[in-house]
């Protein structure tokens, strides 16, 4: 997991979240400068992540500790991800990035190259510890992966598909726009995914709290709201689930849906996962 300055937010200071972006600067997924401030609040997510049963993945660098799903060690994964924030500046709404990737191990645990990876059809680029690409594979249709073995034989040829959800966005709070009340609690609208349940994820946000009023200062941002909850394109976030949250400034809100399957290969198993994710920022007030 990464945080990057999205380029079209970068004059407002704005920081967002993009689980498992791609940095092609630094050959594969690395933190920036800012990656430091946000180390609790990292933690955070994760822990939140967890507990809705939303599963990250652990990227290795070059060997040590796998990613246990059920009961079986992941050898690789392939994954799609569609990121849609909503964005005030200069009237743009809807702003979205794609970040594709694949990763695979062998029996040591060690990442390794592939003969080739495919994501409908188009190559991925090899760089460093994995393939990745910012192509648009077109959500709401069938993600189709195909590997290639490689020459030692660790990387079995696959090809399988994942149906992935659909483009949506968060329809309320507005960006920018809403307050929500942290004694009343609010009611959060998005669009249809259309996959069963969606994870909701709430944060406040420090960086964005002080660039619009930087009379604000909270000594502490309270713990990361999460909740997982039947697709019905919205989801009461009651009073109790915003009581540590600060009563004034700004939050995060973002509602993640996924589909995934997991292939036994070989004797080992692969993972592909499909995912979209929409963020806004909002007000809170007590």
């Amino acid at each position: 997991m990464t945080i990057r300055t999205d380029p079209h937010r970068s004059a407002r200071g704005i920081f967002f979240v993009s689980f498992l972006s791609w940095d092609k600067r630094q050959g594969g997924y690395a933190t920036n400068r800012q990656a430091m401030k946000k180390t609790i609040l990292i933690v955070s997510i994760l822990a939140s992540l967890s507990a809705c049963k939303f599963e990250p993945s652990v990227i290795l660098r070059d060997s040590g500790f796998p990613t246990i799903v059920g009961a079986h060690t992941i050898a690789g994964e392939m994954r799609s991800l569609c990121s849609v924030q909503e964005v005030s500046i200069g009237g743009k709404v809807g702003f979205i990035t794609y970040n594709n990737w694949a990763t695979f191990y062998n029996p040591s645990w060690y990442v390794v190259s592939a003969g080739d990876v495919q994501l409908n059809g188009i190559s991925l680029k090899r760089e460093s510890n994995a393939y990745g690409s910012h192509s648009n594979p077109s959500f709401g249709s069938s993600h189709h992966w195909h590997v290639t073995s490689n020459l030692s034989g660790s990387v079995p040829a696959m090809d399988d598909s994942v149906q992935s959800p659909n483009l949506f966005h968060v329809t309320y709070p507005r960006e920018l726009i809403d307050t929500v009340s942290k004694s009343a609690g609010f009611n959060c609208t998005y669009g249809n995914p259309g996959t069963d349940s969606v994870a909701v994820l709430i944060f406040y946000d420090p960086d964005e709290t002080w660039r619009l009023d930087s009379s604000i200062h909270h000594s502490s941002s309270g713990a990361a709201v999460h909740t997982t909850v039947a697709n019905t394109g919205s989801c009461v976030v009651g009073s109790s689930l915003l009581a540590s949250l600060p009563n004034s400034g700004v939050l995060q809100v973002w509602v993640r849906a996924f589909r995934s399957k997991k292939l036994r290969v070989s004797g080992r198993t692969y993972k592909i996962t499909s995912e979209c994710e929409a963020q806004v920022f909002c007000f809170i007030k007590s």
